[in-house]
């Protein structure tokens, strides 16, 4: 139901889950744009050397430059997940909120991820005039039956207009 001409990535590693989202999109909207972003060399610069609308940026977004990055883009849909601490990911929510409309989280519930999980829950309890949230938040029976402990979870903040 949205219109999605750009997307951009924040902590994208090995660049699966940045060439999954883009193919998908490609599927149903005319992306113009994709940007995968992270601190480490990865190997989806290959995916993006073959791909006209996608591209790779080495750089930390906790820095000015990606702040200056974000200030002269938008994009439609922005994925955080980069630095998993509640520092990192509020930095990265904040130097982007003003340069997309679709927010994605990843790790909302992960028992290993408490910055994540209490930036979101936060983000949750004081953006509701400004955001409608989803969450996706199912378990695999066998991993919680091993360990106990929860993993994973997508978070979704849409701007209300």
């Amino acid at each position: 139901n949205f219109n999605i001409n750009s997307y951009i990535e924040i902590g994208c590693r090995w660049g699966g889950t940045f060439v999954l989202t883009n193919e998908y999109l490609k599927i149903f909207n005319n992306i113009k744009k994709s940007v995968a972003v992270d601190i480490i060399d990865s190997p989806v610069l290959n995916y993006c050397i073959s791909n006209n609308e996608t591209e790779f940026i080495k750089i930390n977004s906790l820095s000015q430059e990606f702040k200056n990055y974000m200030d002269n883009n938008y994009f439609d849909l922005i994925f955080i997940d980069g630095d998993h601490s509640y520092d990192g990911v509020k930095s990265d929510y904040e130097i982007s909120k003003n340069s997309g409309k679709i927010f994605v989280f990843h790790d909302i519930i992960n028992d290993v991820c408490p910055g994540v999980v209490h930036f979101w829950n936060e983000l949750k309890n004081n953006e509701n005039d400004t955001y409608n949230f989803f969450e996706f938040i199912e378990q695999y029976e066998d991993v919680w039956n091993n360990t106990h402990k929860k993993f994973l979870g997508i978070g979704v903040a849409i701007k209300k207009y």
